[in-house]
């Protein structure tokens, strides 16, 4: 049997090696080179090669996020990465991105050989077992991630609903991936013998025997893949498994719906990194509206959620509650696709039997249709994906541009610019009032110097001018234009000075007493 192999580097001595080894094995039917991550993409639009081998230090050191995106785009396809040293480090870092395994440069033909065949062998598997069981027709399905702003916002009724709304057209599976505590069993009314946690040991050749093992049939033909009774279970779900899951259920659904409850793990945001859509569940309260800034605050910081829209489910709205829908963007800075109106004793009683999915809720079916309206349309070609992919690619290129950033809330920016003239001109005004504030104090103390002065020199017996001369010599000369000393009159003499200032402020004067030398 023979496999088609493309290689992705931009190291001449790297390519050559690797041509070199792999034309003296038989099993390699054809092999293609690409210099770049841009050509890759262009290539997958146009081929389906069994096996990427990607170079780590592919421009200047894209490898591991390139096969990230391989794995993403192109699940069935099999990546190994090229490495120079083949240490456990940098195998556990490739399992994480998705690839295969790694190959050691230079290269082994043995193991080039045994590796290339073992990964090409399971893509050809897992197509053909996409093929003959799936039914999507081997075409790649939508993910819609509802993700909640807090505990007790209604994250896992609200995906049970969606679910539910679009199964009327399509094939849908709702994941449980909330783990450690989710409960859409119980929501269902579902006894869980197996749950998604089942899929982890097998995740690396998934098939879908293996998925309808673990997979519960709901009314309305909704498939569930629950989440463990146990929590403690969670923790054998890894980031690895999830990616794998996701994409094997993609192949197998028109639509699937995860459920990622309220913490934000490692197994949620790869679930989060896979969606086509980021639904946030919130509640019109404060403490919910700030959960749901923060979370996608954290979602771009973590750089998860890739091109994925983000909005916002606005659950349990009552017209006479303080926060109405218009305010919510603002709060949380993200648009809302729908609000859900408080369904009250009706919803109650129907999460209490586990009858949610076939209970008459006419309230909460309008704004869940208007949910299912808003939703993309499947996912584009590869070669669109990977147009839309390339931002993330030249942000991860540059380590300045990975410095966490505040997102602007929508809707703030236009308020913003209206108030920061505003601000700056009144700050602008006190500072002005509390310098003039300064300096006609120090008018104060200069005028009731020069008067002892003009005093001590008419009890000297100096002449007037003389007496004015020497006062305004000792007054600095901000303060001399407009400044009087007046005759002795009555045994006093007064100054007068006026506060150098582009406002009109009244005169300052200072009267002294005359202590006549001599008398």
């Amino acid at each position: 049997m023979t496999f088609n192999v493309l290689v992705v580097s931009d190291d001449a001595r790297t390519i050559e090696q690797v041509r070199a080894t792999l034309a003296e094995a038989e099993s390699v039917l054809a092999q293609a080179v690409v210099g770049s991550a841009a050509q890759l993409r262009h290539e997958l639009a146009m081929s389906s090669p069994d096996v990427v081998l990607v170079d780590e230090r592919l421009e200047g050191g894209l490898g591991f996020e390139t096969a990230r995106e391989v794995g993403l785009d192109h699940p069935l396809i099999a990546t190994l990465v090229l490495v120079q040293q083949a240490t456990p480090e940098a195998l556990a870092t490739a399992m994480d991105v998705g690839a295969r395994s790694i190959l050691a440069m230079p290269p082994s033909l043995e193991q080039f050989v045994t590796r290339i065949e073992s990964a090409a062998t399971w893509s050809r598997s897992v197509r053909r077992q996409i093929d003959d069981s799936s039914g999507n027709q081997g075409a790649a399905g939508e993910v819609i991630a509802l993700v909640g702003a807090k505990g007790g916002v209604g994250t896992s009724l609200l995906a049970l609903l969606l679910a539910k709304e679009l199964a009327a057209e399509h094939t849908v599976c709702l994941v449980d991936l909330d783990v450690r505590g989710g409960d859409l069993a119980s929501y269902a009314g579902v006894s869980v013998r197996r749950s998604v946690v089942d899929l982890v040991e097998v995740a690396d050749e998934l098939t879908g025997r293996a998925l309808g093992e673990v997979t519960y049939a709901l009314p309305h033909r909704i498939s569930l893949i629950p989440a463990p009774n146990e929590g403690e279970h969670g923790e054998e779900m890894s980031e690895g498994a999830t990616r794998q899951i996701v994409q094997a259920l993609r192949y197998q659904y028109e639509r699937v719906v995860i459920d990622c409850g309220s913490r934000l793990d490692d197994v949620t945001a790869m679930g989060l990194e896979s969606a086509n859509e980021i639904l946030v569940v919130t509640t019109p309260d404060v403490p919910a509206l700030r959960g749901a800034r923060r979370l996608s605050e954290a979602l771009d910081r973590l750089e998860v959620r890739g091109s994925a829209p983000l909005r916002l489910l606005l659950n349990m709205t009552d017209r006479s509650a303080e926060i109405q829908p218009a305010m919510a963007p603002k709060l949380s800075g993200i648009p809302v696709a729908a609000s859900i109106p408080r369904a009250g004793q009706p919803l109650e009683a129907a999460m209490n039997t586990a009858t949610a999915l076939d209970a008459r809720l006419p309230e909460l079916a309008k704004p869940m249709q208007t949910v299912k309206a808003s939703l993309g349309p499947p996912p584009p070609p590869p070669a669109e994906q990977a147009s839309q992919r390339e931002t993330r690619v030249r942000r991860r290129r540059e380590p300045a541009r990975r410095v966490p950033r505040l997102r602007q809330p929508a809707g703030e920016s236009g308020q913003i610019a209206v108030e920061t003239p505003v601000v700056l001109a009144l700050a602008t005004l006190v500072l002005l009032v509390c310098i003039q504030l300064i300096v006609w104090g120090v008018t104060h103390i200069y005028a009731g110097n020069a008067a002892q002065e003009a005093a001590r020199a008419f009890g000297r017996g100096m002449p007037a001018e003389d007496v004015y001369t020497e006062v305004m010599d000792r007054v600095p000369s901000a303060w001399r234009p407009g400044g009087t000393v007046s005759d002795p009159t009555a045994g006093t003499v007064t100054v007068t000075l006026r506060t150098p200032s582009p406002l009109t402020l009244p005169e300052t004067r200072a009267t002294a007493e005359i202590l006549w030398e001599g008398r």
